[in-house]
């Protein structure tokens, strides 16, 4: 990309957001963008302005951008400049100065945003200053290219004022007290600008001649040099900030005037120091702004302070806490941006914190990468972002972010351990940390009640069910504490069955469920579980210490992630066996009583110890509770439970979206302002079994392997039998099929009959047309293949007569209406699945589409070491999901795969890998088929070296 295109979008960006403008905002909106081409001719910035002005007061636009930009990248323009003559030898702008001998470049890219100001009032955005007018014409002929004509900016100034309706010649009120002249330091420019100013606004014998107050003139090029195609944005925006401070800003290299300009200076005066910008009473700040282009064209714009600020209103409402969201579009830009408003906020102690809470929420676009804190105070937000910097937002002491965030919320007599360092922490131990984090959890709950966010639905994980239940209102603050509080006593009791009772330890993994049973059953029989399924990918075991000990470094031996979980004994295993009756007896002497739900307002909660099914308080039993301590923990299932029926949510970190990835098809949320659309294996499965009867037959044409193997799960508990075609002889993804040879249909047909179904698709035919080229007898689960060649219709018409042919009650309809169409009580429901394609896709987001697959691997050959890791991992920000790196000797960076994992539910595997070896590749290419997804690309850093001496080199 051109660097200048690169840094004026990141320019314009910047713009839009101290705008306040979210890009999100301006999406498909009538925005207008008006940006100077690429030759360095010194008006264009304040022409893109003009344009911008012209826009939004007709109408047309609500909101302009005038942009420019000037990066010196070539050495052309100073050579031709300096031909001219109209560069300084010394690299100063010394604007009237008796030393002006040229103007520095200097380089500079510049954004204005601009609205009207009924607009912007009523966007509530903040407003910098008021572009009162804009005016441009041209010289004319004059004598030569470059040389200015004071006549032509005499009459642009004067037009200007009158267009803005006012009268500084003879109304001292109307007259700017600040002139930003063009001001290059050029012999030729210099006093032809100073006879412009002089002759529009103190003309001989007018009242403003008579005045003896004097006008203050300046220019911004003494101090950045001559921007040249920015020069006139540089004008406006450093013109503005003068007018905000109250201060007039001095103008540099100015010692001596010059005697060219001496007779038309009567009436203004060039400030060397900072001057307070005085006004007289009832008046406004105004300000004057110069641009003048090579090749004649003159603009000219007049400013003024935005003085009508808003009265702040205070709400009644007592607000509990203040989140603070920073994102970026990268992890290093959004380290960037925290550290940046760590130094704003050190900078601006007293800014309002509601204030800068909703600046970064609602007025700044919502980027990738995100990060949150609560702090009800300045102080409390700069300790949060020093912290943040300090450990990278590990989550020790993370809870130290709620004290104190309401006063009138007490944490009771266990602050102590909420606040206690990494040190001195006992979060490890059950009694301590069950309820201390269920009192967290009841806390949050109420936090966000109190700040009118509500739940729709609610899902927990392991004891975070306590916590749900709360949510879902079925326990009170009360019983769940107690709950959780006998939960940690009794599982402090919990022993293993095996013999010496060892102690209980679990461990998050990254492999599958069925993988993770495996591992289980092969190699720790009797001492390891499946503890908790939290994605497809992501897995808790739980059991006797050595064995947990064991399995980690035999994972991480392949490369894999494992990490040990603080925990004092073994959630969710057999060890739990021995204290569940004293849960049990506990949770009955509390006479724990569910709450009545009300109708309507109460979150639905989902379970993740009865496979996602809704919990209602008739089932809330003491029982459940225990079975919550005890059994594997669903969480996959009660997620996409709820996403399923109560969906889709707001809200989502990268852990839950590694979860719901099958059954989501994302859109652009300007698409479908208000529903994500939702269309994965899963729910086709349940919507297609729901339109076919018991006992019926369900024909599907080119299914997709999710889809089929969804479908077919289901529905053998509704007695349904399903029947997978596909006309592709190469279709890999179709199992026990069989094929109809072309070149003999006749006699491959005739061998079928009775043992198998015959289904044939015309996709070239009207569906009723089809339907009677159905030929249906003894249909079996087998798939049957049926190539383009085959016209079945004709060698079905030849080997049978009418008469033998049973075509039962058939209905063909597309996968696209399968969620409208009523319900099918014929025999057989055939789905065209081909012709409908567009509703299987899978639509990313046009925002943000991901470059690499989330359901694919990808094997890096010989890259192992610094180069495949940055590579895999700009690839899993990307998307990918499923790395294999490989070399001969891989080096295993067990904290590169553990960031992986913790950051982006990324499975990254390390294994070795003789390239050279057909055998050494076959084993890992067959690893990699058993254990995770279909390759969909490889990348090789392998080299084979057979150095010589350069001497000995040949040519070739």
């Amino acid at each position: 990309m051109d660097p200048q295109q690169r840094v004026l979008m990141e320019v314009v960006y910047d713009s839009l957001c101290a705008a306040g403008q979210p890009m999100e905002n301006l999406k498909g909106s009538n925005t207008a963008i008006y940006v100077g081409d690429p030759t360095p001719i010194h008006r264009h910035g304040l022409v893109a302005l003009d344009l911008a002005v012209q826009i939004v007061r007709s109408g047309k636009s609500n909101v302009a951008v005038a942009a420019r930009t000037n990066l010196i990248l070539s050495p052309a323009m100073y050579i031709s400049e300096s031909n001219l003559g109209m560069l300084s030898p010394n690299g100063r702008c010394a604007m009237w100065d008796t030393a002006a001998d040229g103007y520095a470049r200097g380089e500079g890219v510049a954004a204005v945003i601009v609205k009207t100001l009924s607009q912007a009032l009523a966007d509530n955005d903040p407003i910098e200053c008021i572009i009162r007018e804009v005016a441009v014409n041209q010289d004319g002929k004059t004598s030569g290219l470059t040389v200015p004509c004071n006549v032509a900016q005499t009459a642009l100034i004067r037009d200007c004022y009158s267009r803005a309706g006012l009268d500084p010649v003879n109304n001292l009120q109307e007259r700017p007290q600040f002139f930003h002249a063009h001001g290059t330091g050029t012999q030729a420019g210099d006093p032809q600008e100073a006879e412009a100013i002089s002759n529009s606004l103190f003309p001989v014998g007018s009242p403003a001649a008579q005045d003896a107050e004097n006008l203050f003139v300046g220019s911004i090029k003494t101090v950045i040099g001559h921007t040249e195609s920015t020069a006139g944005l540089a004008n406006v925006i450093s013109t503005s900030l003068a007018m905000r401070n109250g201060v007039i800003p001095p103008n540099m290299h100015f010692k001596n005037l010059s005697d060219r300009v001496v007779p038309f200076f009567d009436h203004l005066k060039i400030p060397t120091s900072p001057t307070p910008w005085a006004i007289n009473h009832g008046q406004t700040r105004r300000a004057s702004v110069n641009s003048f282009g090579f090749g004649d064209t003159n603009a000219h714009c007049i400013l003024e302070e935005y003085t009508q600020r808003r009265e702040k209103v205070t709400s009644s409402i007592n607000q509990t806490f203040a989140p603070l969201v920073f994102s970026a579009a990268s992890e290093l830009a959004l380290r960037q941006m925290i550290s940046d408003h760590l130094e704003y906020l050190k900078d601006h102690p007293d800014v309002p914190i509601l204030d800068f809470a909703y600046t970064l929420q609602d007025r700044r676009s919502t980027l990738p990468y995100r990060k949150d804190i609560f702090a009800p105070t300045v102080k409390d937000a700069i300790v949060a972002l020093e912290a943040l910097g300090a450990t990278d937002a590990e989550t020790e002491g993370m809870n130290t972010r709620f004290k104190s965030l309401n006063g009138s919320t007490k944490l009771w007599t266990i602050h102590e351990e909420l606040l206690a360092s990494k040190e001195s922490s006992r979060l490890a131990e059950g009694a301590l940390s069950q309820p201390l984090c269920s009192a967290v959890q009841i806390l949050l709950v109420d936090i966000l009640r109190a700040a009118g966010i509500t739940f729709t639905a609610v899902v927990g994980h392991s004891s975070g069910e306590i916590g749900a239940a709360y949510a879902a209102g079925i326990l009170s603050a009360k019983d769940a504490v107690r709950i959780a509080y006998f939960r940690g006593m009794h599982a402090k009791l919990a022993a293993s069955p095996s013999p010496n009772a060892p102690r209980g330890a679990m461990i998050a993994v990254a492999e599958s469920p069925d993988a993770a049973r495996v591992i289980c059953a092969n190699d720790f029989q009797g001492h390891l579980q499946l503890a908790a399924i939290n994605s497809s990918f992501s897995v808790t075991l739980s059991g006797d210490e050595d064995a947990i000990d064991a399995a980690e470094s035999l994972l991480k031996a392949k490369g894999m992630f494992a990490r040990n979980l603080k925990v004092d004994t073994a959630y969710h295993s057999a060890h739990m066996a021995s204290c569940a009756d004293l849960y049990y007896d506990s949770l009955q002497k509390c006479n724990i009583q569910p709450l009545p739900q009300s109708a309507e307002a109460a979150p639905i909660w989902y379970s993740s110890v009865y496979n996602g099914g809704v919990i209602y308080q008739s089932r809330v039993t003491n029982q459940y509770w225990v079975d919550n301590m005890c059994q594997t923990v669903l969480f996959a299932d009660a997620l996409v439970e709820a996403v399923k029926n109560n969906g889709p949510f707001d809200i989502a970190i990268e852990s839950i979206v590694q979860v719901l990835k099958d059954i989501f098809i994302p859109v652009p949320t300007h698409m479908i302002p208000s529903k994500l659309v939702i269309a994965g294996a899963q729910l086709i499965a349940d919507r297609l079994l729901s339109l076919t009867s018991r006992g019926s037959t369900l024909i599907i044409n080119e299914p997709d392997l999710i889809v089929q193997t969804a479908i077919r799960a289901k529905a053998s508990a509704k007695t349904i039998q399903v029947v997978c075609v596909t006309s592709s002889t190469t279709n890999s993804q179709i199992n026990q099929c069989v094929y109809l040879d072309p070149s003999s249909p006749v006699h491959v047909v005739q061998s079928l009959v009775g043992k198998c179904s015959v289904f044939v698709h015309f996709s070239r035919r009207a569906a009723s047309d089809a339907i009677r080229d159905l030929i249906v007898a003894n249909l079996s689960s087998s798939c049957l293949k049926i190539t383009e060649e085959c016209d079945l219709a004709n060698v079905l018409e030849e080997s049978f007569s009418d008469d033998t042919l049973d075509l039962p009650s058939v209905e063909v309809f597309d996968l696209a209406d399968v969620t409208s169409h009523k319900a099918i009580r014929e025999t057989l429901a055939v789905v065209d699945w081909a012709n409908s394609q567009s509703a299987l896709a899978m639509v990313q987001s046009i925002d943000s589409q991901p470059i690499f697959r989330s359901d694919r691997s990808y094997l890096f050959v010989g890259m192992t070491g610094e180069l495949g890791q940055s590579l895999a991992r700009w690839m899993i920000t990307h998307g990918a999901r499923f790395i294999v790196l490989t070399s001969r000797r891989p080096a295993v960076n067990a904290r590169f795969v553990n960031d992986m994992f913790t950051r982006y539910e990324a499975v990254v595997k390390t294994v070795p890998l003789d390239i050279t070896s057909p055998e050494s590749l076959q084993s890992v290419l067959t690893s990699m088929a058993a254990a995770l997804p279909p390759i969909a690309g490889v990348i090789n850093g392998a080299i084979v070296l057979d150095d010589e001496p350069f001497a000995n080199m040949l040519f070739e």
